[in-house]
């Protein structure tokens, strides 16, 4: 990676780690209740991360509700996950990135460009990927948040943008769209 022949690229590097047995066992304890009831009673195949979305959102409200609704409305629960890409381009992309997110960013320079760690909470990447995706922007950084966006589909985090529609713009690259 140390010279990227002026392309861009995002690698992920961090992600929470959540500790099930545990986090059951004792919220069962101290509530008298399964945090995964939600999720168990709807029949839902959810990854660990919005599992643990549905749990917290749960949790807080003490009612079994739809998992995907507790995830399209998590707002602050996004908050207790936590990512991290390895992101590498020209300075202009980290410019961008620093300008108009809130995620936390050390970087380095490198041949042809700059190579930086960043990382936030979901709910910051919620944030960054929707004003990336949704403003005019660089190509460079729609393609790399597009990619951040396509990471967390990946992982079952779908429900987090379902109030945005995906609309392809170039060879992996989107623009999001508020659905009204």
């Amino acid at each position: 990676m140390g010279d990227f022949a002026g392309q861009s690229g995002v690698k992920p590097i961090i992600g929470s780690a959540i500790a099930w047995s545990e986090l059951i066992k004792n919220i069962a304890e101290l509530t008298g209740k399964s945090p995964t009831s939600s999720a168990d009673s709807y029949g839902y195949k959810l990854s660990d991360y919005a599992s643990f979305v549905s749990s917290v959102g749960e949790f807080r409200t003490g009612k079994i509700q739809n998992p995907l609704i507790t995830i399209q409305n998590a707002n602050d629960i996004l908050n207790h996950l936590h990512f991290g890409f390895l992101i590498y381009g020209k300075s202009s992309l980290i410019f961008v990135i620093l300008e108009q997110t809130d995620l936390k960013i050390t970087t380095a320079k490198i041949k042809n460009g700059r190579v930086a760690i960043v990382t936030g909470t979901l709910g910051q990447w919620k944030q960054a990927v929707i004003r990336i995706l949704s403003n005019k922007t660089t190509g460079e950084a729609r393609r790399v948040f597009s990619y951040c966006y396509d990471f967390f589909q990946s992982i079952g985090l779908q429900s987090v943008w379902a109030e945005y529609r995906k609309k392809q713009t170039g060879p992996n690259m989107y623009l999001l769209e508020y659905k009204k």
